[in-house]
Formats: structure tokens, C-alpha cells, sequence
């Protein structure tokens, strides 16, 4: 089914089955996400009798699997972890403690200025798209 075809619950549906996989088992998935094994099941359910997945209980979901608001309201989730991150978590497991500290220290200091220099960058366009002087009038 294309997105565009696909209202709101439908996608809800898909993309809490695309998390649900990460899981070793529902179990571990409802436990995670908040949700009992009944509710995912009748989530489930065949369409003339499924369970709507409302907009609280999505937003709570969310919350508690750490995901952004309203993730499950786009299509799709990819939760597959690229073949090099893989590769660069293997590598970085390989590193000695003291060294991995201070490699995860670099890597978070790094993300953490990329992120404030967009927040920044971001101010700023609003900033000066509010500072604009309005056109001349006569009086």
C-alpha cells in the first residue's frame, strides 16, 4: 500500500510494526512501548474490528520508545541500522576503555556544537526575516 493511500491509522499500524521487529518478541515490545499484549493485539485485528491507535496513546508511545513527536504519524520508519554504522559500532566496541571514553567524548561534543549551530543558524533566519524594515510609506 502507497502512502498516499494510506490514512492515518494505517500508518500508525505500520510503523509500530516496523518497531515492534526490533523486538525479541511482542512481549518486549509492549513492555518497551507502554502497551499490553491485548492492545497490540487488537491493534492487529482485521480493519472492520481494529482498534484505533488515537492520537494520546500515539504521542505516549512515542515518548516512551524516545521517539521525536509525531514519528508515528510519518511513513515510514526505517529502523535498519546502515552496514557501516555496524561496521563503526564493531570497531568502536573494539577500543580499549580509556580510549573509547574519549572517543564517545569527542563524538557527543561534536554532535552537540552541530546542534546548536543549526538551532543558531535557524534563529538566525528568523531574526533577520523579522528585522526586515517594511516598505517606505508617505505620510
Amino acid at each position: 500500500m502507497t502512502n498516499e493511500k494510506m490514512n492515518i491509522q494505517d500508518i500508525r499500524l505500520a510503523n509500530l510494526e516496523t518497531l515492534a521487529k526490533d523486538y525479541e518478541t511482542d512481549k518486549a515490545f509492549c513492555a518497551a512501548a507502554g502497551l499490553t499484549p491485548s492492545y497490540l493485539s487488537q491493534l492487529r485485528s482485521t480493519k472492520a474490528t481494529r482498534k484505533r491507535l488515537g492520537e494520546e496513546k500515539s504521542r505516549a508511545i512515542e515518548q516512551k520508545l524516545g521517539l521525536e513527536e509525531f514519528q508515528l504519524d510519518k511513513a515510514p520508519i526505517n529502523t535498519k541500522t546502515p552496514e557501516s554504522l555496524k561496521k563503526l559500532n564493531e570497531a568502536l566496541m573494539s577500543l580499549p576503555p580509556n580510549i573509547f571514553k574519549n572517543v564517545s567524548a569527542l563524538i557527543y561534543s561534536m554532535a552537540s556544537d552541530a546542534k546548536k549551530a543549526a538551532a543558531h543558524k535557524t534563529e538566525g533566519a528568523v531574526s533577520a526575516g523579522a528585522s526586515k524594515p517594511g516598505p517606505a510609506t508617505l505620510d
